[in-house]
């Protein structure tokens, strides 16, 4: 596992979507009495308010920490650059619905008609959704390639690698060919 590979986008998703899976165990909404306000056996987790909203929730946060695991496991950029573009779509309706149950909380009414109260996992869920919308965007568009491992002789020389395709390398052979040219 390489850290150097994942690039900040890739962090910042990962991290969201991590916030956005323990928001929904966060108690989401609490049902208002005129006596006491919130009590600890009124308060409702985002799991248990939702039917299906939940589940997507889940799965765009899944997403995002599957794609900054495999950003830091696979050696090539096509199968974590894939999971990401699929989390975009995913974060998107997740950002869309967290808005709407932000805004329009489930029918939790109290005794005397009050609508529900809107707790900390609530606010949570809506801004780690729309952040991850945002952070999964800035990795899809982020274009720079991870630089390779250099060793300490390297390092300590200050010397970079590049390698190109075609080119020469020391020996004389070309980069890239099999075997010595006869």
């Amino acid at each position: 596992m390489d850290r150097r590979r994942a690039r900040i986008g890739e962090w910042v998703s990962g991290g969201l979507g991590a916030c956005l899976v323990v928001s929904i165990f966060l108690p989401w909404y609490c049902s208002p009495s005129a006596r006491s306000g919130c009590s600890a056996g009124e308060k409702v987790p985002g799991w248990e308010a939702f039917a299906v909203v939940d589940l997507v929730l889940l799965a765009a946060g899944a997403t995002a920490m599957a794609a900054l695991v495999l950003t830091l496991t696979q050696r090539t950029p096509a199968l974590p650059l894939a999971v990401t573009s699929l989390g975009v779509f995913v974060a998107l309706v997740a950002a869309v619905l967290a808005v709407v149950r932000l805004v329009a909380a489930p029918d939790l009414t109290g005794p005397g008609g009050e609508a529900p109260i809107r707790l900390l996992g609530a606010w949570l869920g809506a801004g780690a959704a729309l952040g991850l919308l945002a952070s999964l965007l800035a990795a899809v568009r982020d274009e720079r390639i991870p630089s390779e491992r250099r060793t300490a002789e390297q390092q300590a020389a200050g010397v970079r690698t590049i390698s190109v395709s075609g080119a020469p390398d020391p020996k004389g052979t070309r980069a890239g060919t099999r075997g010595s040219r006869a």
